[in-house]
């Protein structure tokens, strides 16, 4: 155990506490901007879920994307290609929280993983409130197929004694059921995605389509009403736009951008990368433009 913990950079603490459901909680070593924790479930065609249950480390971190995506046990798809269902989510310290979907979502294959993206730079310390973004597991055999990524695309898979503390609540699927397909993450709208759920953080979103042509939405959240700049540069660092400057609310926000510079012109295929700055806070997301 000690060997894989080491290979796979996770970090796992603590045993059971008097009256806790869980081992102990996992999170990620080097927390970037698409980390994420996987897990799959088994859904048949007449079944779709209704909401997602996961043991909480820190009730002070925010995780800044719930994500459904189709698929087999195998392996997860690219994080890209995931659903987001939820924006801000946040649960309690070291206890069992729930997020209830907007609509119910069913699968065009033979499952749904549920992907929890982890806020950047929230790398885990402690148990308990304070000790950083991490999800509850037990040592048990037989346990769920989970997996972590560092960056979106390259996926780990965990050790099958190491269950995930998630589950998911099930209702009957309809002829009008959203069905996921692997490979086409669907957006849902920001409004909906919100919900209830406050947004407690700043966080820089992932930017939605993307690859993109020729528009694409670039979403971030705030902890509070603050001046805002957002610019996107090339990949030699010449400041191309800015689609954003000024003070904006507190809470989510989407910013569209054209895929044009300051002066209106069109951009040419290519990656970009745009930039967010807030008073404390700077985050980086990367743009593929395809014409």
């Amino acid at each position: 155990m000690r060997m894989l913990i080491s290979t796979l950079l996770m970090i796992i603490f603590g045993t059971a506490l008097a009256g806790a459901a869980v081992t102990g909680v996992l999170g990620l070593s080097d927390v970037e901007i698409d980390a994420a924790i996987a897990v799959w479930f088994p859904l048949a065609q007449d079944e779709a879920i209704t909401a997602v249950r996961w043991y909480n480390n820190d009730g002070t971190t925010v995780f800044p994307e719930l994500m459904l995506t189709a698929g087999l046990p195998d392996k997860p798809g690219a994080l890209a290609d995931a659903t987001v269902v939820r924006l801000g989510l946040q649960g309690g310290s070291d206890q069992w929280a729930r997020c209830v979907m907007a609509e119910p979502i069913a699968s065009a294959e033979n499952g749904l993983y549920v992907v929890f993206r982890l806020p950047q730079g929230s790398v885990p310390i402690d148990r308990g409130a304070g000790g950083g973004a991490a999800v509850g597991y037990e040592l048990c055999e037989g346990g769920r197929h989970a997996w972590l990524t560092p960056d979106g695309e390259s996926w780990i898979a965990l050790c099958e004694d190491v269950a995930m503390a998630v589950e998911v609540e099930k209702t009957a699927a309809t002829p009008t059921t959203m069905r996921l397909e692997r490979g086409a993450g669907k957006q849902l709208g920001l409004e909906a995605l919100v919900g209830d759920m406050p947004v407690l953080v700043d966080s820089f979103l992932k930017p939605t389509p993307n690859p993109f042509n020729p528009k694409t939405q670039l979403r971030f959240s705030l902890q509070r009403a603050c001046p805002v700049l957002l610019e996107v540069y090339d990949l030699k660092g010449r400041k191309l736009a800015t689609p954003a400057a000024g003070r904006f609310a507190a809470g989510p926000h989407q910013v569209e951008w054209a895929a044009r510079d300051s002066s209106g012109r069109e951009l040419a295929s290519g990656v970009y990368l745009a930039r967010l700055k807030l008073p404390g806070f700077e985050g980086v997301q990367k743009l593929m433009l395809v014409r």
